[in-house]
């Protein structure tokens, strides 16, 4: 009787059929550990052809899945919710779906439901249109809507329309006539808006497209059409302007205006204070303003004059005058000419000259060999040099060596040689140079070579021997003596000696640090045994042996450290940190949670460790009162080293509950433990179905692939099947009964 039941059970449920993201007792889904209605041992394991386990069933895993809350037969049947008021069902998904929750239905391309109906893409329902809100469309015999302020009505769309609503009104019989008639006017058209005419506000037009538009209102009027188009303000000294296509453009607006002739690529603009008007495409230009007028025809010439100059340019000629006397004119290459009110210039390729007002020579130039200027005392220059003089001015150039020189009663007297020599005489000092040899200013007390130097630093006078790195600087109450740059040093104030140093064997400075190869010490640590081994001092206290380990803590008690190059820790406030780089990072601290409580905090370890490795435990906590200790409220921990291993647990200390889970290769085996005040459940797998363990408050049942399943319980009940019936035996010490079946056929039965 039990094999005909569980069989009509099988077949009416594939009659039945469904699906569901929440199976519970299959293989196919996740939660396996959720409740069960039946005992464990009555389950037939078959997987992956059957599967079952009161009140779920697999078959053909995963095409079909039954349970009362859902069944499926993919992709054909499914069905939701089949225990609530109101399932959920879907045919061959997603063609067909029935949601009763939602009153949502579909079987495309039929859609209806609560308060609407639509057969897509032509005919759409909702709501109530003709008592209240909604829309009915027969696309495009009809098209009826109603907002509630008003509706609209199309008939062979867009053929006929009518508007009928608070804020406008109107119809249409497209493309003959329509209009529309607006709180802020109305308007009307022809032949599908080639015609029209409207009235709103102000406002009044009319227009035949493309032939003509036009409109009136308060303060223009305007007609436009592809020959002449214009718009007149009404106001006097507004805006206007008139367009006649391809020949003219003017606009006006007041005493100004602006033109075109577009044939003649020529435009302008005139006012009564300028005028400025250009001819063919800016060839030709004319203009005005003020004081200024300029006109050009080019290439030909350019004019302009203005208040303070007036010019002329031209190809053979330039010329330009100014009101203060001054000009210029040319004819390049060949003349260049100047004048002012007490000199002129020339110039042509071969000839220049500068003369005064009195007619006497400035200067003049035999291009390009001499030169000569007449008003120094002395002048001349030629292609190797020159030499002039102007009052107590004296300069003389040599071009080929590059050298020169310069001499007044201010600054002295200067030469140069070539740039890498010079001497300079002043009221200040002397000084000279012979790069890279030396340089040499007496007074300032400076002279540097590549073997002597000798210069100011501060209130006190520095000599070096630069090839030796080394020197001394002395001053009234100051002496300092260095070689190779300060490894030996010597330094005094006040006749006492303050610092010393012989690197590297020792370094000392008077109350402030001593340091040698050995021992040392400063305002901050002191060294044993060579600068390897120290420790610190002065607020801070620590020590360090390199590159073994260093250990510092700082005023406020924080702690820093260091080991073997790669190693770190630290501890600051709550805080702890230390790691070895690629090997492992620890780090642990403590946290408030104001929106847990003010007395709630959170305490966390975190350990990451070869890269792929973590383990991360977080405790929440509630502050103990008085001396009393804190109390733990919840725990998590996670831990993994992938992808060999995962590990996490929680505890929930308040509500009594544990949980825990484990994986080793990702799937190859996985455990699950849970624990309540009532419930004590564990499961364990192997490659999910191949060995699958659970135990629920001391009863166990296992599967093993193919088809074996062992079930053992607390009251001494056992049972053992391969196969489901292929063989079974079964001791129920609760009715005392014994059973045993080998290939389907019954052969022990016992004891009831």
């Amino acid at each position: 009787m039990k094999v005909r039941g569980l069989g009509c059970l099988f077949c009416v449920l594939i009659l039945a059929g469904c699906s569901t993201p929440s199976m519970k007792g299959t293989p196919f889904y996740t939660g396996e550990y959720e409740v069960r209605e039946g005992p464990a041992a009555d389950r037939v394991n078959l997987w992956p052809i059957l599967y079952y386990r009161d009140p779920a069933l697999s078959v053909l895993w995963p095409i079909m899945e039954f349970s009362p809350d859902h069944l499926a037969i993919r992709p054909v049947y499914s069905v939701y919710g089949r225990e609530s008021a109101t399932p959920v069902y879907n045919v061959v998904w997603p063609i067909a779906r029935f949601d009763t929750k939602k009153q949502d239905y579909r079987v495309f391309p039929i859609y209806w439901g609560d308060g609407y109906f639509t057969a897509f893409p032509l005919y759409w329902h909702k709501g109530h249109p003709l008592s209240g809100k909604g829309c009915d469309s027969l696309f495009p015999l009809w098209i009826y809507s109603n907002s509630g302020s008003g509706s609209s009505m199309h008939i062979f769309w867009p053929l006929y329309a009518r508007f009928n609503h608070s804020y406008h009104h109107g119809w249409r019989l497209w493309p003959i006539y329509g209009t529309n008639d607006r709180l802020d006017g109305e308007n009307s058209w022809w032949l599908s808006s080639l015609a029209y005419a409207y009235e709103r506000d102000n406002e009044t037009g009319h227009g035949l497209i493309p032939l003509y538009g036009s409109k009136s209102t308060a303060t223009c009027s305007a007609f436009y059409s592809i020959p002449y188009s214009r718009e007149i303000a009404s106001e006097a000294g507004a805006k206007s302007w008139d367009l006649a296509l391809p020949i003219w453009y003017r606009a006006w607006e007041g005493t100004t205006n602006a033109w075109g002739a577009i044939p003649l690529l020529s435009w302008g603009r005139n006012a009564p204070t300028m005028k400025d008007n250009w001819y063919a495409a800016g060839l030709v230009r004319s203009a005005s303003a003020e004081s200024v007028l300029t006109h050009h025809v080019l290439p030909f010439y350019v004019f302009t004059k203005t208040a303070e100059r007036d010019g002329i340019y031209s190809l053979p000629w330039w010329s330009e005058h100014r009101t203060d006397g001054t000009g210029w004119n040319a004819s390049f290459p060949f003349y260049y000419g100047s004048w002012s009110t007490n000199s002129s210039v020339a110039v042509t390729p071969l000839y220049a000259q500068k003369k005064l007002v009195d007619g006497s020579k400035a200067w003049s130039c035999y291009i390009p060999f001499v030169y000569f200027d007449r008003t120094k005392d002395a002048h001349f220059m030629t292609l190797l040099g020159g030499a002039w003089c102007d009052g107590d001015e004296h300069r003389w150039i040599a071009l080929p060596l590059l050298s020169g020189g310069k001499a007044d009663a201010e600054s002295g007297k200067t030469v140069w040689v070539a740039g890498l020599a010079g001497r300079k005489w002043s009221p200040d000092g002397r000084s000279s140079y012979v790069f890279p040899l030396y340089y040499s200013a007496p007074g300032e007390n400076r002279f540097e070579s590549l073997l002597y130097a000798t210069r100011p630093v501060g209130e006190n006078q520095q000599t070096e021997i630069p090839v030796l790195l080394s020197g001394w600087r002395v001053g009234d109450d100051y002496a300092l003596n260095f070689v190779l740059l300060g490894m030996w040093l010597s330094e005094s104030r006040g006749g006492e000696k303050t610092k010393s140093q012989l690197i590297p064997f020792y370094a000392w400075e008077r109350d402030t640090y001593f340091y040698t190869a050995l021992y040392g010490h400063g305002d901050r640590m002191k060294y044993y045994l060579t600068p390897v081994v120290g420790s610190y001092s002065g607020g801070e206290s620590g020590n360090w042996v390199w590159p073994v380990y260093r250990h510092r803590i700082d005023a406020k008690g924080n702690i820093d450290g260091r080991y073997l190059l790669l190693g770190s820790y630290s501890k600051s406030g709550t805080e702890k940190r230390n790691g070895f780089w690629g090997i492992y990072r620890f780090r642990e601290w403590e946290q408030p949670l104001p929106w847990k409580g003010a007395d709630q905090f959170e305490k966390k370890r975190h350990l990451d460790y070869l890269l792929l490795g973590k383990s991360h435990d977080d405790h929440v906590l509630a502050k103990g009162e008085g001396e009393c200790p804190d109390v733990l409220k919840r725990r998590k921990k996670k831990e993994r080293l992938f992808p060999l291993w995962r590990h996490e647990l929680l505890e929930d200390f308040e509500e009594s509950k544990r949980e825990e889970s484990s994986a080793w290769l990702l799937a190859l085996s996985d455990s699950r433990t849970e624990k309540q005040t009532d419930r004590d459940y564990t499961r364990r797998r192997i490659l999910w179905r191949l060995w699958h363990y659970e135990k629920l408050n001391g009863d166990s049942s296992v599967d093993v692939f193919p088809g074996i399943t062992i079930d053992s319980y607390v009251n001494g009940y056992r049972k053992v099947s391969v196969l489901w019936r292929l063989f079974r035996y079964e001791k129920d010490p609760e009715t005392g009964k014994t059973k045993a079946d080998f290939l389907f056929i019954p052969v022990s039965r016992k004891g009831g």
